[in-house]
């Protein structure tokens, strides 16, 4: 019976742990999250799948901003032809 709760108690750390790397990497403390990898928890395997889509769309994003960093300094120097042709989408 004691195992039954060490095993949620586990749990709930490595749920914790999970939610707190996602905070630190929204809050740009880290570049990445570290996930919980081999867990059978639906809770974590869907912490999981959010924290992939978090960064992808952060990885999108800074592609973005790269791109139009580069066009806002082609502007600057007179050339007016390059487009940006990217969109980027919610999760």
């Amino acid at each position: 019976m004691l195992n039954i709760f060490k095993k949620e108690e586990n749990n709930d750390k490595k749920i914790l742990e999970l939610i707190e790397n996602i905070d630190k990497f929204i809050s740009r403390d880290t570049n990445s999250i570290e996930l919980c990898e081999n867990e059978n928890s639906k809770v974590i395997t869907a912490l999981n799948s959010l924290a992939k889509k978090l960064e992808k769309k952060t990885e999108n994003d800074l592609g973005l901003n790269g791109k139009m960093l580069i066009l806002l300094e082609k502007i600057g120097d007179g050339d007016f032809s390059d487009k940006v042709n990217t969109k980027t989408t919610l999760l």
